[in-house]
């Protein structure tokens, strides 16, 4: 029998190619469920920064709050708030 006139999974047989894996749905689903947890979780931080009592002190780039932005790092000029105690 000619292989043009074989169907795809005869020929893949034929050659030992093994099929390919095309459901990705999982993968989505997963992805789509990060997206959205991300979503929420900056969108509390940001309700949470602008409605919080210490809101003022957190947005205040001048506070000893040196680790709350890694990539613009300024000299406190203020002692860090003291949250343990």
């Amino acid at each position: 029998m000619p292989p043009y006139n074989n169907t795809l999974p005869a020929f893949n047989n034929q050659f030992g190619i093994k099929p390919e894996f095309y459901n990705y749905t999982p993968f989505y689903i997963g992805i789509t469920f990060c997206t959205i947890l991300g979503i929420i979780l900056i969108m509390v931080n940001w309700i949470c920064s602008c409605c919080h009592e210490h809101s003022k002190y957190w947005n205040d780039p001048d506070t000893g709050n040196r680790f709350a932005s890694l990539i613009f790092v300024r000299k406190a000029k203020q002692r860090p708030l003291d949250a343990l105690y």
